[in-house]
């Protein structure tokens, strides 16, 4: 075994046949190297997040890519300094061209930063409806760097990473959906909350997105020759919008019917 080795080496060292058998073999333990550390990478991610959400993917996808890029650097560096390469002026350029570039880019890197927590804790999917300052709309694609937002008039909002500071989402858990409603002087207060009750549970029996069916809470304001009813339940998320639309509407009907009721006895006398 020592004499195979012993017929790549001469007196200065390495022959040539020798330098580029040290290279195949730093080349492959670097690509090993880089596997391992991508494995261990994923077996970290099963064991803290279980089944990999698509931020997940992403981030462990980022990160396997920073790794690569450092391994297969040190892995070049080795190769060049086997050639005879001087290898101390490559090492200090990139460490001036890393700092210029930390001087010159630190929006982005704070941008990616606040990218990478964002999507380690899962704050928002794609999908969901959120508030980002005095921005709103549905998340149609997040990354390292942007957020892009979909208003609901159809304009899309793109925020860096790094300028999100507060999020409300509104798409996870059940939503409040509150209508207040103006019940004028001229119908019996008892038999006007009788009549939204009743109306409230017909159309909860019409749809299924509440968690909790719609319940009349009963005078929670007065105006002059009205008084202010609210109505208040729960629903999946995003249906809130719906179910109000509907509230209001069954409300709308069953005053409307106490108003014609109400003439229809006043004719007859």
């Amino acid at each position: 075994m020592i004499t195979f080795f012993n017929q790549f080496r001469n007196e200065q060292g390495l022959t040539m046949a020798g330098k580029f058998i040290v290279s195949f073999f730093i080349i492959v333990a670097t690509v090993i190297v880089a596997k391992i550390i991508s494995w261990g990478i994923e077996r970290l991610f099963n064991r803290k997040i279980g089944e990999r959400s698509p931020k997940a993917k992403t981030l462990m996808s980022v990160l396997n890519n920073i790794i690569r890029v450092v391994v297969f650097f040190i892995g070049l560096t080795l190769v060049l300094d086997t050639f005879g390469v001087n290898t101390n002026s490559l090492i200090a350029t990139a460490g001036i061209g890393g700092i210029a570039l930390g001087f010159g880019a630190q929006s982005i890197v704070k941008d990616v930063i606040s990218g990478a927590f964002l999507l380690a804790e899962d704050q928002f999917s794609i999908g969901d409806y959120i508030i980002v300052d005095s921005l709103e709309g549905y998340v149609v694609q997040t990354g390292l760097r942007l957020t892009k937002l979909r208003a609901f008039n159809g304009e899309i909002h793109y925020i860096p990473n790094g300028n999100i500071t507060a999020v409300t989402n509104i798409s996870r858990g059940p939503m409040r959906a509150l209508v207040k409603i103006k019940i004028p002087d001229q119908l019996p207060i008892e038999t006007a909350l009788d009549a939204l009750s009743q109306a409230m549970e017909k159309y909860s029996e019409t749809v299924d997105f509440f968690e909790t069916e719609p319940e009349v809470l009963g005078i929670t304001d007065t105006m002059e020759f009205n008084q202010i009813v609210s109505i208040v339940g729960h629903t999946k998320p995003m249906r809130q919008w719906e179910a109000e639309r509907g509230m209001r509407y069954y409300a709308y009907q069953a005053l409307q019917a106490l108003k014609e009721e109400g003439h229809a006895r006043t004719t007859a006398l």
